[in-house]
């Protein structure tokens, strides 16, 4: 199964992005910072990562850069 991470701050826009791509069959995972997400992204594979730009501790462009 695909397996996706999502990474928004706004834990409601997570949720939806998360049941919408649930309804086609994909695995997710959300996280509220860039850093959690780089963290998961050390330790597990993901097929898609969808990062918002304006988070706290770390933004969506330096999370991509790690």
């Amino acid at each position: 199964m695909p397996r996706i991470l999502i990474a928004d701050d706004e834990s409601e826009i997570c949720q939806m992005i998360q049941s919408y791509a649930a309804l086609d069959g994909y695995e997710t995972i959300g996280v509220s910072d860039g850093a959690e997400a780089g963290e998961l992204c050390r330790k597990q594979d993901f097929d898609l990562i969808i990062l918002d730009i304006m988070m706290p501790d770390m933004d969506g462009y330096t999370a991509c850069r790690k």
